[in-house]
């Protein structure tokens, strides 16, 4: 169908990261800005994609640690599929492939799926929103080269 072909290279083109999950936290879809991140999804729960520090440490599954009721994330993906309204978490810390990393992200539900998008996964990015940050709060004419 068409309208499926353009959606799928909408997200794969796309500079954030995407996640579909189902109601039940299992990863649906993942582009390749958030596999390049994270790895490529083998149709795992959010938490062990995402190597939470609660499922990494009770060396369990995602919603199956004594954390994953009270767990930030969770809570949010919770509230969004209650009342239908999106939620933007700042600061989320996970562990990429290589490295743990900050990232910000924005939750919404779309029917029956769940939609996570993830903002800064790149340290360019990172890097280019922290100097935009500094030079917007400079009075000094800064010139680059």
């Amino acid at each position: 169908m068409l309208e499926d072909f353009i959606f799928k290279k909408i997200l794969e083109q796309n500079e954030n990261g995407f996640i579909i999950i189902s109601l039940h936290r299992e990863i649906l879809y993942t582009n390749k800005k958030i596999e390049q991140t994270y790895g490529i999804n083998n149709n795992k729960l959010l938490g062990n994609y995402l190597r939470c520090i609660y499922t990494i440490n009770d060396d369990l599954e995602c919603q199956k640690t004594e954390n994953c009721p009270k767990c930030f994330v969770n809570l949010k993906i919770e509230e969004v599929i209650q009342t239908g309204k999106s939620q933007l978490l700042f600061d989320l810390k996970f562990h990429s492939k290589n490295n743990k990393m900050k990232t910000n992200c924005r939750i919404y539900k779309m029917d029956k799926y769940i939609i996570i998008e993830f903002f800064d996964l790149s340290e360019d990015e990172k890097k280019q929103r922290y100097l935009a940050k500094i030079l917007d709060k400079t009075n000094d004419i800064i010139f680059f080269k």
